[in-house]
Parts: structure tokens; sequence; C-alpha cells
């Protein structure tokens, strides 16, 4: 109920019912000054618009939330890799995910959510382990590349009417001589289909540096512009990096408004690119990786996406512009609203509404990592914010 929500939250339901900081109904808040309050579309509403989808520990402490919930509904889930090597050439490899990208639009209208990664790696034998597809971590010297769906998940539909969705990609596969098994199971409820279609995952890795990117649907409504999107993603591969990423819609439901940035309403693909450093590494090697994940990588995806934005949940710690990137035209009242509950800036997150007035002073020279004294900048908080464009 932490930042999931504060961030905006999305999940495997997203494409049916909106994100997560929607299905919030009330708060109780404790207030930078130490007061108790209720917070709802009623009763402090700035406070409530703020409070779903303005970010973590910026305007108090949530002590409870009242959160809409739906009737049980059924879901199809959907396992399956493939992968280059092994008499399948890179380029048929590529041809198959272009047409899975091709299928974005189609899905997420359809109210699915498409989890999958796609790595680089030298060319291994795989083989998938029992409790699901193989990942294996990128590598600067591919001669391979495997793709992994984790889960493709289809709430409300039979296993006949997910497989329909992705018979584009089947057909694909199996015209281009790739070996693909997937597994499907049907559940008559939402958090059984979630336990058997999703991995464990490792949160907080301190060896690497990850970006990421809100797709928008515009990207793919033209044909050309679909093309550069997918060279870039495709490149940011091929030079080692690694990709994880969700195809799937977050329009907010009827009547719902708050401060999720409105880069989410628009996108079809939420893209995460990845890479790391040795544990030996020193501070020069990480700011040369990281610095080309910001400035290289991630930039590439900026230019394609003007005006979009990024999940400041699974961003870059770097991130340029992060109030227009993480917030959008909502910043300049969240920054008006965080000035009125906290004027004393009792609260701070990196990156969060109001942190541009203040300052790391890093210990190790990477300042992302917030591990120095935090001090008071000379400028304003109030900020002009660029367009994206």
């Amino acid at each position: 109920m932490g930042g999931y929500l504060a961030s905006g939250g999305h999940s495997p339901l997203s494409s049916v019912y909106g994100m997560g900081a929607d299905q919030a109904l009330a708060f109780e808040l404790v207030k930078p000054n130490g007061e108790l309050v209720n917070v709802s579309e009623t009763t402090n509403p700035d406070l409530f618009w703020a409070l779903r989808g303005g970010g973590g520990s910026t305007f108090g402490v949530v002590v409870s939330v009242t959160i809409k919930v739906y009737p049980r509904l059924p879901v199809s889930v959907t396992q399956f890799s493939f992968r280059s090597g092994g008499g399948v050439s890179a380029d048929s490899f590529w041809k198959a995910v272009r047409t899975y990208f091709d299928l974005f639009i189609s899905n997420a209208d359809n109210g699915t959510y498409g989890y999958f990664n796609i790595n680089s790696m030298p060319d291994i034998n795989m083989s998938s382990p029992s409790s699901g597809p193989p990942v294996a971590p990128p590598s600067s010297n591919a001669t391979s590349f495997t793709f992994t769906m984790h889960p493709f998940f289809a709430p409300n539909m039979t296993i006949a009417q997910s497989d329909a969705l992705l018979k584009p990609l089947y057909d694909r596969l199996n015209a281009l001589n790739i070996p693909v098994a997937p597994k499907s199971q049907y559940f008559d409820n939402f958090h059984d289909g979630w336990q058997w279609g999703f991995p464990r995952e490792m949160v907080g890795n301190g060896g690497g540096v990850t970006a990421s990117r809100l797709w928008p649907r515009k990207n793919w409504q033209n044909q050309t512009l679909l093309g550069q999107t997918f060279d870039v993603i495709k490149e940011s591969i091929e030079e080692g990096n690694m990709l994880i990423a969700f195809n799937f819609k977050n329009e907010a439901p009827a009547g719902v408004q708050n401060a999720i940035n409105p880069a989410w309403r628009t996108s079809v693909l939420h893209a995460i690119s990845g890479n790391f450093w040795a544990p030996s590494a020193g501070r020069d090697e990480i700011n040369r990786i990281w610095s080309k994940m910001t400035n290289g990588t991630i930039a590439k995806w900026r230019a394609l996406s003007p005006g979009s934005g990024a999940y400041m949940n699974e961003a870059d710690a770097r991130e340029p512009n992060f109030q227009q990137s993480f917030f959008g035209d909502n910043y300049a009242r969240l920054l008006k609203i965080k000035e009125e509950v906290d004027p004393q800036s009792v609260f701070y997150a990196p990156l969060g509404v109001g942190s541009e007035s203040w300052h790391v002073i890093s210990e190790s020279g990477l300042e992302a990592l917030q591990d120095g004294r935090l001090c008071k900048t000379t400028a304003s908080a109030s900020v002009q914010i660029p367009d994206d464009e």
C-alpha cells in the first residue's frame, strides 16, 4: 500500500480495471505536522488527488487505505520461450519478436497483460526448468537471444480465447521453424493464476542500473514509427542490455482523476532496460556503464517517444528532467500541494516532488546512491518544466 499505490502501480489487471492508485477510495494520513487526517474525494481532496500517483515519501505517512474490490474472475495463463541458435538464426528470431510487437494494441485492448523479457547471451544450451522458462544474464558478447513470456495473463478468457490472440505469433514461429512449447493453465480466480504464472523476483539489486520508458500507443499506430521503435529496442538488446517489458493498457476508469503520470494513460508498453557491473567495479566503471544507459540507450528511447515518460518505481535514478518524465503536466500542482502540506520538507524522496530543493553530498561520487549528507540547495523549489520534445 506504500510506494506501489503512491506511484501508480501497474498489475496484471491494469488493462481491465486501470492502475493500483485508481482503486483507492480513502486514506488515513499522518501529515508532516503530526496531525492524523482522513483523505478522500470529499475530505482533503487535493491530498486525495496527490496520494494517488504523486510518489512516495512525499506528503505524509499513510496508515490505512480503503480499496475498491471486484467480483471473482477467471484467468488463463500461458508461459513459453523461444531462442536463436541451434539452427535458428538471429534474423529469424527477431522476425518472430516483431510479429509479437505487432499484436500489442490488440492484446492490450482485449484486456491482457504480457510480461516478457529478451536477453542476449553466449550460445549455450538452455533448458526450461519446471518452475518456468529460462532467464539468463545479458552478455555484451551476444551470439544468441532468448525471448521468455512470464506470463501472458488473460483475464476473463478461456485458454482457447487466449491462444487465439497469440495465434499469429505461434504461426510465425512455426513458419520460421522456431521451436516453442507453450504451457497454459485456466483458473477460476485471479490469485491462483498469479501464483502459477509469475516468477519470484529479486528487487533492490545494487550491482547494476535499470532505466525505463512508457511507450505510447501512437508509436504502434504508425508503421514507420513502429519500425523505428522496434529497431531501437532491438539495438539496445544487441548491445548487451536486458529487456524486461510489459504490454498492457492503463486507461483511467470512468470518473477517476488523480496524479498518475498522464503518460501511463496512453501507453501500451512499459519497457525496462538494464545492465550490470562486476562486484569489483570501481566508481569510474560504474559511472561509465550508468552514463551509457542514461545518455545512450534510454536517450534514444526518449527521442522516439517525446512527451511520454517513465515509471518512477522502475526508472533510472539519474532520470533527466524527472519532473516531466515521472509526473508530466501534474508536477506543478503536486509541487504546490507539497509546499502547502510540508513547508519544512520533513519528507524527501530521491527524484520525488520537491526534491530539486535538495542535493546529496555523495561520499562515493555516485550521488544517485544517496550515500552522503542531504543538503538544501540555494535554488527555489519552484521550477519550470521544459517540454520533453
